[in-house]
């Protein structure tokens, strides 16, 4: 199971940039996969096709993988505000299961 920790280490390793701004969270969970959200979602702006497919595959493995905890921030911090609007190509690398918890949450997408 990943666990906070496991979480904090591979975006560390794989975006170090993010280092700084993750330590700056003071331990709280749901903030620390807020940044890695905004993150995501600049990816998604800025059209980084290589660095968003690996941002979401990181997302899904810690959704399958993650404690309830985990699971939880996923989908609230992560996945439930992004924006796909003009975007469907980022859409398009957008995992399954994470499509499923947004469409939970914000119906079909709207092209």
């Amino acid at each position: 199971m990943i666990h906070r920790s496991i979480f904090l280490n591979i975006l560390k390793s794989e975006f170090p940039h993010l280092k700084k701004e993750l330590n700056s969270q003071y331990g709280v969970f749901y903030d620390e996969v807020n940044v890695f959200h905004n993150f995501a979602q600049g990816l998604i702006e800025i059209h980084d096709e290589i660095k968003l497919q690996l941002a979401f595959e990181l997302a899904s493995n810690f959704y399958n993988k993650g404690n309830n905890k985990m699971k939880k921030a996923i989908d609230v911090c992560f996945v439930e505000g992004l924006s796909f609007r003009e975007n469907n190509w980022a859409w398009k690398l957008f995992p399954s299961n994470l499509k499923v918890l947004y469409k939970e949450f914000h119906g079909e997408l709207k092209s």
